[in-house]
């Protein structure tokens, strides 16, 4: 009896750890296309919390409810109490790699701690009731209109100490500006980041980004621009995929795509905010509108839960609003993911040798 109680703690083990490995594989797996895109903070620091109170990590919602943390795939920022703006790429179903997206349910969005895996007082979780996109299915091979407005199922409550929605550009922003991309993907160490990291990254214009660079003709289209260093060394790529690039404290960029991370005349590319201002205005009023005629008709299906505009999709499964809690884990890079699985079988079967 006690042999078996022990294979099965053995058993329990394992798939956790086979569970976090997964997740880094979906962190990954949501930031890569067929251009070679990624995102992760490479050479930055440890982001401070008054900077980046808008900051949200989206997750895969089973992954998460097995280990909290570790379902992390990409980042966005809170700009109204129950609207994250980031990436569409980051729902694309990759087990199909067609553009088409995942359902809301299958993710969650948490927000109000800088340490992913922490379930602190302050920490907030969301269900999602509506994601809209600027394109629908995603476009794999060029990225453009990479951009998702997420509905939560839920508000951020007023005065919350730790989470607060940011203002977003509505203007260019001049080359030359200096912002800070923030997230929890890859770091120099080639491992995803338990605390939330910050770099600071230059906007490139638009012509010495299309003239200066080693990017193909075409490659950066209406609607992106690019931040970062010509010499490389410091960047954004995998797992910060969605989250904001701030320029003078206003949601400037999104986090879209790069080829490697930190090379030389390889920059980081992002969505421009400010170039689709009119869309999310457009699309924040809209869903308004849609709750009030729900508000006004009885019995009447909650938006989450419509076709909206073409482009979106409903949570179907969320369960309301954002509710305090958390826990802690960790993520192995892809880097490492293969060596760490055969170690894993191979511990496997000399543990299981023992009670055969």
């Amino acid at each position: 009896m006690a042999a078996q109680r022990l294979k099965t703690l053995v058993l329990a083990v394992f798939c956790t750890l086979y569970l976090i490995l997964q997740s880094a594989t979906l962190a990954m797996g949501a930031n890569t296309g067929a251009i070679g895109l990624g995102g992760r903070i490479i050479n930055g620091t440890l982001a401070s919390l008054n900077a980046t109170k808008h900051q949200v990590s989206i997750r895969r919602r089973t992954n998460d409810r097995m280990y909290f943390g570790a379902g992390h795939i990409c980042g966005g920022s809170l700009i109204e109490p129950n609207v994250v703006l980031s990436a569409a790429h980051c729902f694309v179903n990759q087990e199909i790699n067609t553009g088409i997206y995942r359902p809301a349910s299958d993710y969650v969005v948490v927000m109000g701690t800088l340490n992913r895996y922490e379930r602190t007082e302050y920490t907030l979780q969301f269900d999602i009731a509506q994601i809209v996109y600027g394109i629908n299915p995603f476009n794999l091979s060029t990225y453009e209109t990479d951009i998702a407005l997420v509905f939560l199922d839920g508000s951020v409550p007023a005065g919350h100490p730790t989470v607060q929605a940011i203002q977003r550009a509505t203007t260019e922003v001049a080359a030359d500006t200096v912002c800070q991309a923030t997230g929890w993907g890859q770091t120099e160490r080639g491992v995803l980041a338990t605390n939330l990291m910050s770099v600071d990254l230059p906007i490139i214009g638009r012509n010495q980004c299309t003239a200066d660079t080693d990017f193909a003709k075409g490659l950066i289209r209406d609607g992106m621009l690019c931040a970062g260093y010509l010499q490389g060394e410091r960047d954004a790529c995998s797992g910060d995929s969605g989250g904001p690039l701030v320029c003078d404290s206003l949601l400037t960029g999104i986090v879209s795509w790069g080829i490697e991370c930190a090379l030389p005349r390889l920059p980081g590319v992002y969505t421009d905010v400010a170039y689709y201002s009119d869309w999310i205005d457009n699309e924040l009023q809209s869903y308004v509108n849609s709750m009030q005629r729900a508000n006004n008709t009885s019995n009447s299906t909650r938006p989450g839960n419509s076709t909206g505009s073409g482009n979106s999709t409903g949570g179907g499964n969320s369960t309301g609003g954002g509710s305090w809690g958390g826990g802690g884990g960790g993520a192995m890079s892809t880097f490492s993911h293969s060596a760490v699985m055969l170690a894993m079988i191979a511990a496997w079967t000399t543990v299981m040798s023992y009670f055969n």
